[in-house]
């Protein structure tokens, strides 16, 4: 292993010495913050939605059916965002390169709505109407995420793949820490309408990189710039037709771990009803403060995250990805059973952190190794509408969760939906096992053309 760090460094390095230009095809440095800077323009909203402004909610006494019916709108864009796909590969502006215009689009759409929703958000505003915002704000934050993996594969070198996603996927964290633990206890000083506000020149600023920057040399940076002359490749020129796209996924999903892909995908994320009741918990129950609840899941928690899809991602390459989700799964769902069990303890702070804790470290190990098994039994031929599929489903596996919430809850005591938990979480082990990592390689080659083409 140490052979193989030794020579990805020397690749890095070499890749930053041999940059020759400032556009993303040239720059490996043009790269990396490019697409880390706009993967923590992503999870800003996501850490903010999700710890902050449920947590407010909760603390304002708003019902945990109307917690889960905003995570539910905030989670929708996500599971139809295959449905951009199609889109910015069919429309697009070439004189300002293929995926810039999208990305753009995306950053002004997110800052108008959260501009919108400062002048209407209050204590007696309409919860609806303020969910409504979210979601439409979602929907520019889902096409932003669309955007930059398609440009992602555009850009990104074959042999730049593990690495720059792995630190997208840090950025992401970063983000959800400064939407969550950062405006978490800003929230405590300036209010709900001031801790909105302050995104806004924070996405502004992050916005200025894919505006000041091109993806290829002789791109325009605005529409109304002197034209440069610009000769396409013939790789850049290539598109496949919708038919043929069809064709492709239709052979993709015939294999059977393709197809048990999805079933594993809607597993994952089930027992998210527990997101919107653990606040109402810690704070209703418990006597915990906003900035006590804020600072655990928003900080620690996210650490904690992002150490474990680390530590995932070393597991499995060591013991193999399927055998990290299954056995880990197995861990998570005693631990989730062990946490109903223990109720008399809950009164004991330590002893919730530190379960919460291992909890999640051990379901980001099974999350992390998920994306690669589903990246693995993906088909390069329709790479981007296949896995696109996956995190669909993923998302929509969220919405199903949050939405079981309101029944589960009104029927059900702490320490009995801890226990549900761990059942619908111990699904994810019978969809993993039956998958053959190596199916979809074996039996329709690995070819990549939307990667290693034009960008060697």
């Amino acid at each position: 292993m140490s052979l193989v760090l030794e020579e990805e460094s020397e690749t890095i390095v070499a890749e930053i010495a041999e940059s020759k230009g400032d556009t993303l095809v040239e720059s490996y440095r043009a790269r990396v913050l490019t697409l880390c800077a706009l993967y923590v323009a992503q999870g800003i909203p996501w850490g903010f939605i999700t710890v902050t402004f449920l947590t407010y909610l909760a603390a304002e006494g708003v019902a945990a059916k109307d917690l889960a019916l905003l995570l539910t709108l905030g989670t929708l864009p996500w599971s139809l965002k295959f449905v951009w796909g199609p889109v910015i590969d069919r429309f697009q502006y070439r004189p300002m390169g293929r995926r810039r215009p999208w990305i753009l689009i995306a950053q002004s759409g997110m800052i108008i709505v959260l501009t919108l929703i400062t002048f209407f958000v209050g204590p007696d505003s309409d919860f609806l109407f303020i969910a409504l915002m979210f979601l439409v704000y979602n929907i520019f934050t889902s096409l932003q995420d669309v955007s930059t993996d398609a440009l992602a594969v555009d850009v990104l070198k074959a042999h730049e793949l593990e690495s720059v996603n792995s630190y997208m996927f840090t950025s992401k964290i970063v983000g959800g820490m400064i939407g969550g633990a950062g405006l978490g206890t800003i929230i405590n000083f300036t209010g709900i309408k001031g801790a909105l506000l302050i995104q806004i020149p924070i996405l502004i600023a992050i916005m200025m990189i894919p505006l000041f920057m091109r993806e290829r040399p002789g791109e325009k940076l605005f529409p109304w710039s002197e034209d440069e002359q610009y000769t396409f490749t013939e790789d850049e020129v290539k598109n496949q037709n919708f038919n043929e796209i069809l064709v492709k996924v239709k052979i993709a999903f015939s294999l059977k771990s393709a197809r048990l892909g999805i079933v594993l995908s809607l597993f994952l994320s089930l027992s998210y009803f527990l997101v919107p009741i653990l606040p109402l918990l810690f704070i209703r129950e418990l006597g915990w403060n906003e900035v006590q609840f804020n600072a655990t899941k928003g900080g620690l928690i996210l650490i904690l995250t992002m150490a474990a899809y680390i530590i995932g991602g070393i597991f499995g390459r060591r013991f193999g990805g399927k055998s990290v989700i299954i056995y880990a799964t197995i861990a998570g769902a005693l631990i989730t059973a062990l946490w109903g069990l223990t109720e008399p303890w809950w009164d004991n702070g330590a002893y919730m952190v530190t379960i919460w804790s291992v909890r999640t470290v051990v379901f980001a190990m099974v999350s992390i190794n998920i994306f690669s098994l589903m990246m693995r039994i993906t088909w390069s031929e329709v790479g981007g509408t296949q896995f696109t599929a996956y995190m669909a489903m993923m998302n929509l596996s969220a919405i199903i969760g949050y939405q079981l919430t309101a029944p589960l809850a009104d029927r059900f005591d702490y320490p009995t939906l801890f226990l549900i938990a761990a059942v619908l979480e111990s699904l994810i082990i019978l969809a993993a096992l039956f998958i053959d990592p190596d199916e979809t390689r074996r039996a329709l080659g690995d070819e990549s053309v939307n990667i290693a083409n034009g960008l060697d």
